[in-house]
């Protein structure tokens, strides 16, 4: 009888496992490391989306009064690719949220350069946070594709 991938073998010394009549637990994540590591940096892009985007001299630019609604929408499909357990579902998901979370910031920061002088306006908190994790989540991206052992 074939055991699923997802499925971790009990280390019993009576030889229970699958199939044996022994439990068997689920592993988490079941893709990998990849998995986990887009999941934690979904949250984090999601959060760092309700944060300070720019500093002026007039005051806070907030991340939800611009590009950090879709980058906390982005985020949310980078969840729901941490939990699934299909691997081109998950991918997908980390396509999705790596373009948005790199892309949006990067667009964001060129707009600032040709808009205002750095020394009225300047990159914050949250607009740094959203790209870097974007980084995460392409490095994430990549150990999925990649098969576990």
């Amino acid at each position: 009888m074939p055991v699923s991938v997802h499925a971790r073998q009990s280390t019993r010394e009576d030889g229970a496992g699958p199939g044996r009549g022994g439990a068997t637990r689920r592993a988490f994540p079941p893709l990998g490391r990849g998995q986990g590591l887009l999941l934690a940096a979904s949250i984090g892009i999601m959060v760092g989306s309700f944060l300070p985007w720019v500093d002026t001299i007039a005051g806070r630019f907030w991340g939800m009064q611009g590009a950090g609604v879709w980058t906390f929408y982005a985020g949310a499909i980078g969840l729901a690719g941490g939990l699934v357990a299909r691997r081109w579902m998950a991918r997908a998901s980390g396509v999705i949220v790596t373009a948005a979370a790199i892309g949006l910031p990067a667009w964001q920061v060129l707009h600032l350069a040709n808009t205002c002088d750095w020394q009225v306006c300047m990159p914050a908190t949250g607009l740094a946070m959203v790209g870097a994790l974007g980084l995460v989540t392409a490095r994430a991206t990549y150990l999925l594709g990649r098969p576990t052992t």
